[in-house]
């Protein structure tokens, strides 16, 4: 019998995380900004960071044409912030 890979939120944890937990997301393209929304959804405090600025000011409107109806829901209702400047990166 053949194991199934475990998904991306299998590796999230299950319990509300505490005040202080935030994650960093490199990248918020195709599978960068979904994984950011998991994390939102699961209430982890999100930085996401991308070096194409044009993108940036397009997240900032809440803005996402690649994303899902669905998706795109959860991203409009998220306090994801998403910046150029990989200073984000440091705390």
């Amino acid at each position: 019998m053949r194991k199934t890979s475990p998904s991306v939120t299998d590796a999230l944890p299950t319990e509300r995380p505490t005040a202080l937990a935030s994650v960093a997301v490199v990248g918020l393209g195709y599978v960068g900004l979904p994984l950011a929304i998991l994390a939102d959804e699961k209430q982890f405090e999100v930085r996401g960071y991308d070096v194409d600025e044009r993108k940036i000011t397009e997240l900032a409107r809440r803005s996402a044409p690649f994303l899902s109806e669905e998706e795109l829901q959860h991203f409009r209702a998220s306090r994801i912030y998403a910046s150029a400047d990989e200073d984000i990166l440091n705390g």
